[in-house]
């Protein structure tokens, strides 16, 4: 068994509080409960970004539509291609230089 022990020196003090004060504002049950407040007040810059909490028992609530869809693809392709990157925002800016645009189509700025 391989054992591995951190230890985070200076911080250690800022990272204890800051686990306290996450205690304190039971920061866990609200997150999940997409409370936007955890963050801020205004709910404009946050509260349609926590949707990915949930996304696990909405993908396993979906699988036999997602199985389906894959069997009906697999049925009429031999190649694949996935592709992604860490931001969704970013995507579109990668397909559009990546590829270039079509006639008629703006790329993104």
């Amino acid at each position: 068994m391989i054992s591995a022990r951190y230890e985070l020196g200076p911080l250690s003090d800022a990272v204890d509080a800051a686990v306290v004060d996450l205690v304190a504002r039971d920061a866990i049950a609200r997150l999940w409960n997409l409370d936007h407040t955890l963050f801020q007040d205004d709910p404009a810059e946050c509260a349609n970004r926590m949707g990915w909490l949930h996304v696990a028992d909405e993908s396993a609530a979906a699988w036999d539509d997602l199985e389906e869809f894959a069997s009906e693809i697999a049925a009429e392709c031999d190649h694949i291609v996935l592709m992604g990157m860490g931001g969704s925002s970013l995507f579109p800016e990668v397909l559009t230089t990546t590829f270039g645009s079509a006639e008629g189509i703006r790329p993104c700025t």
